[in-house]
């Protein structure tokens, strides 16, 4: 199995909230691996580090999907959308030759918006009715 994750770099920005020992920081990838410099991914970057959440451009590892709490995305259209789940094949080399239906996937499943990505969402949304921008359609 592969062991890091594909970004989808063009429309969405996926990050995580993990747990190494007793301290959590926020996982984003790097913009050296494809990742487009969002707007909205610059406003998470700054509200973490404005509350005190350690940020770290690393590609997510699959391998270390244990550690996980949360997931969330990020793009112009939805501001900030939680994850529920996250799916990867078994076997990246089954896609080539199956069809989706085929294919047999593994899954790493969250219980909602974690309390951390509530209180990100809640500032990032402050701060666009701060810049004067309509919010309703972000809310979800």
């Amino acid at each position: 199995m592969q062991d890091n994750m594909e970004e989808d770099g063009e429309s969405a920005e996926y990050m995580q909230k993990s747990k190494y020992g007793y301290s959590l920081e926020l996982q984003t990838a790097p913009l050296s691996g494809g990742v487009l410099p969002g707007v909205v991914r610059k406003v998470v970057i700054e509200v973490c580090l404005e509350i005190g959440i350690p940020i770290q451009e690393v590609v997510p590892s699959w391998s270390k999907r244990h550690l996980w709490e949360e997931a969330f995305v990020t793009n112009g259209l939805r501001l900030l959308q939680h994850v529920e789940t996250i799916r990867v094949p078994v076997s990246w080399n089954s896609l080539s030759s199956k069809t989706w239906q085929e294919v047999t996937w593994e899954a790493k499943e969250f219980q909602g918006p974690g309390s951390i990505t509530a209180v990100i969402q809640e500032e990032v949304i402050k701060r666009a009715k701060l810049e004067g921008h309509p919010v309703k359609a972000f809310i979800t």
